[in-house]
């Protein structure tokens, strides 16, 4: 139930106390003319927020939040985005190109420093085209087994 604020001095009618305006004739009503707006708060300023469902005075949200801004991520994409083309693309161009040139390099050391099939005995016989293609297919494998073999073969050869 509203209370009754006093009543209209145009028409007599009886108002609530929270009407501005008369409910009859519409004329303003003297206790809304008295009472003043409150001033506006400068920007910054806190939030000062009052009646019966607020209690407390909360600071006023920021119009604006400032941070580092949006170069940070811009910098971290463009990180992420050159590491993904580094993996995919150049990656796989590396290992392949380096198992290639090596697998050419033991064809080229084998044959210059007389490598021939029959020299040694056992697994490591063979000529520096076996190598060089095992090398290029099994290069794990293969690349340090010549490795291990290369002295071998110098020794046998008088390279030493």
């Amino acid at each position: 139930m509203a209370v009754s604020g006093g009543q209209c001095s145009a028409c007599g009618m009886e108002n609530p106390s929270t009407s501005q305006s008369c409910v009859r004739c519409g004329q303003p009503l003297p206790w809304a003319q008295q009472a003043s707006a409150p001033p506006i708060p400068p920007p910054g300023a806190p939030l000062v927020v009052s009646g019966p469902y607020f209690e407390a005075t909360t600071p006023a949200p920021p119009s604006r939040i400032k941070g580092p801004g949006c170069l940070p991520v811009l910098g971290v994409m463009l990180a992420c985005m050159v590491l993904v083309i580094v993996i995919t693309y150049v990656l796989p161009n590396l290992i392949f190109w380096s198992v290639l040139l090596s697998a050419f390099w033991v064809y080229f050391d084998a044959s210059k420093i007389g490598v021939r099939k029959g020299q040694i005995k056992g697994i490591y016989d063979m000529s520096p085209a076996a190598w060089a293609t095992a090398t290029g297919l099994l290069w794990l494998l293969t690349f340090p087994a010549y490795l291990v073999a290369r002295p071998i073969y110098l020794r046998v050869n008088g390279k030493t």
